[in-house]
C-alpha cells in the first residue's frame, strides 16, 4: 500500500514513505510477513507443548509454512509476526493431541531428541494449559509429573510441615 504524498508534504515525510515502501517490498520478496508484531508467549507455549509430544521444531515450522529465520531463538524474543503465530496455532490445533510418530515421516531419533530437549528444559504437555495465551503456569497442579517417588514424599512432608507451622 502506497500513499500519495503531494507536493506540500515535507521532504522527511516523503523520505519516510519511500523507505517504508522499500522495506515492505523487500520483506515481501524475501517471503517474510509484513504484518504487525504480537507477544510471543502463546506461540512459544505451543511450540514447547508440541516438542513435549515429540514433534521437532523444524517439522512444526515446515507444516506451518513458517521460515526458520522468522522464529530463531523463539524462547528469547518477545514478539512474533501475527501471521506466523496464526500459522503455528493452526498446526498446534492439528497436532496437539497426537504423539509424534514415524508414520508422519519423522525418524525416531528426531522424536526422541525433541522429547528429551523438552523434558530437560521443563516444557509441559499441551493439556497443562487452560488458556495457553494468557495463563500463568501453576506448577503446583502439575508438579507430580516431574518428580520421582522420593521427591514426591519429600515434597509432601515439606507441605505438611508448612501447614502445621502456619496452624
Amino acid at each position: 500500500m502506497h500513499l500519495y504524498l503531494g507536493e506540500d508534504t515535507c521532504k522527511l515525510c516523503r523520505a519516510a514513505q519511500s523507505k517504508y515502501g522499500t522495506k515492505h517490498k523487500q520483506l515481501k520478496e524475501l517471503g517474510l510477513p509484513t504484518t504487525s508484531l504480537i507477544p510471543v508467549q502463546g506461540t512459544v507455549r505451543r511450540l514447547q507443548g508440541l516438542m513435549w509430544m515429540g514433534w521437532p521444531v523444524n517439522y512444526i515450522l515446515d507444516q506451518a509454512g513458517v521460515k526458520r529465520r522468522s522464529i530463531v531463538r523463539f524462547e528469547e524474543t518477545e514478539r512474533i509476526h501475527e501471521e506466523d503465530a496464526k500459522k503455528i496455532a493452526a498446526v498446534y490445533k492439528k497436532l496437539a493431541m497426537t504423539w509424534a510418530d514415524p508414520k508422519y515421516g519423522l525418524r525416531m531419533k528426531e522424536i526422541t531428541r525433541a522429547k528429551r530437549y523438552a523434558r530437560k528444559r521443563g516444557y509441559v504437555s499441551p493439556l497443562a494449559w487452560e488458556d495457553i495465551e494468557n495463563e500463568e503456569f501453576n506448577w503446583s497442579k502439575h508438579i507430580w509429573a516431574f518428580m520421582s517417588v522420593e521427591e514426591r514424599e519429600a515434597y509432601r512432608r515439606q507441605k505438611n510441615a508448612q501447614m502445621a507451622a502456619s496452624a
